[in-house]
């Protein structure tokens, strides 16, 4: 464990036992879909060095190269080049941290001198497969993390991460005396990186930090958070204590049939309080829907079914992608562009919609200690 880091609490489910062997069926689907997604993702549209896209287009392909990033750095011609990792738009690689199970990176906007910290998913490729079934389920429980009762396995995750040897490099890079970075920090991930993300947002803003990793790491606060088919992680919502809200910028964006965003219901696990957006995908040539939750909604925190909407009224076509559990990162990076192009590029923008929120007074009284 490292240094600064407390013993884990754990807060266990026994009456949820009988869910594991249902929970690890679901993984082993999962995991067999991941295990193809990095070859399957070769189709990323590269972004022209030094031309910035939207945010949350920049955020979905930064996330797409630091998934693939092991298989480039292997040397494997199948996927893109070590070059294009590096720079993706106006957005340029200052550090990564990776091992079998996540990759993170840093890169910094060359024109306005901000910094993003991004998180792959899983590598269950990588990993192996057993050992991707239990890191979705095991062990089922709950930990005392940051002031939350965070699901054990991706606090897990991303304490292993954070002990690993560059975490610290990344880490002073993004933070330290020294760093480079301008303005507000973002955060964007996919998958279980971006739970464990979420998680990391929480305690960097709370100031918890020293929960996770190395008590010596420098300190930040995360303001705007994207992630893109991440499933629940923790039995309340975890809230921005840097707003006074409660919501934490940026937006959580899933597919309707996106069967690892929606892995949490499972066992009983809540979104963070933020603004969501769901999309929902046909075949070939019918048009995408595409709803937004307020972070003070019910729906944005608690997976479910919900009613389609209309789809999008626009002549563009969609293009239909091989995605057999509608959770490739590509897929997102390629249905945010369209909708971009379709003239719903607003419904993405980082600052929440509810202004009155009710999350307000969650905050309150989880501050209190009553909610």
């Amino acid at each position: 464990m490292a240094q600064g880091v407390r013993e884990d609490s754990p807060v266990p489910y026994p009456s949820r036992a009988h869910l594991i062997e249902p929970m690890a069926r679901s993984a082993r689907l999962v995991l067999a879909a991941l295990a193809a997604a990095p070859l399957a993702s070769v189709g990323l549209r590269v972004q022209e060095v030094g031309k910035c896209e939207e945010d949350e287009v920049a955020f979905a392909k930064m996330t797409t190269v630091t998934c693939m990033l092991n298989w480039v750095l292997k040397g494997d011609k199948r996927v893109l080049s070590l070059h294009e990792t590096q720079h993706q738009g106006c957005w340029d690689q200052l550090e990564y941290n990776t091992d079998k199970f996540l990759s993170s990176a840093l890169y910094q906007n060359s024109q306005d001198g901000r910094c993003a910290l991004i998180f792959s998913g899983y590598h269950g490729a990588l990993a192996g497969y057993s050992r991707g079934v239990g890191a979705l389920v095991w062990p089922p429980e709950t930990w005392d993390v940051c002031g939350g009762d965070m699901y054990a396995p991706y606090v897990r995750l991303l304490r292993h991460h954070t002990s690993l040897g560059n975490w610290s490099t990344l880490m002073n890079l993004l933070a330290g005396p020294e760093s480079p970075c301008r303005g507000e920090l973002a955060f964007a991930a996919e998958s279980m990186g971006g739970t464990a993300g979420e998680m990391l947002t929480a305690c960097a803003n709370n100031g918890s930090l020293h929960e996770l990793m190395d008590a010596s790491t420098p300190h930040f606060n995360l303001q705007t958070l994207y992630t893109f088919g991440s499933p629940a992680g923790t039995v309340r919502p975890l809230v921005n204590n840097l707003r006074e809200d409660g919501c934490f910028k940026g937006k959580r964006i899933y597919q309707s049939k996106d069967v690892i965003a929606h892995f949490g219901a499972l066992y009983g696990m809540q979104h963070p309080r933020m603004d969501s957006v769901e999309i929902w995908t046909g075949s070939a040539g019918q048009r995408p829907a595409v709803q937004l939750a307020h972070c003070d909604s019910e729906e944005t925190v608690k997976d479910g079914d919900h009613a389609k909407p209309p789809a999008v009224a626009t002549n563009l076509q969609w293009r239909q992608h091989l995605d057999l559990f509608n959770h490739e990162v590509t897929t997102y990076s390629d249905l945010i562009k369209w909708m971009q192009d379709a003239g719903k590029g607003e419904i993405f923008e980082e600052e929440p919609v509810a202004r009155d929120s009710t999350a307000l007074s969650y905050l309150a009284l989880l501050q209190q200690g009553t909610a």
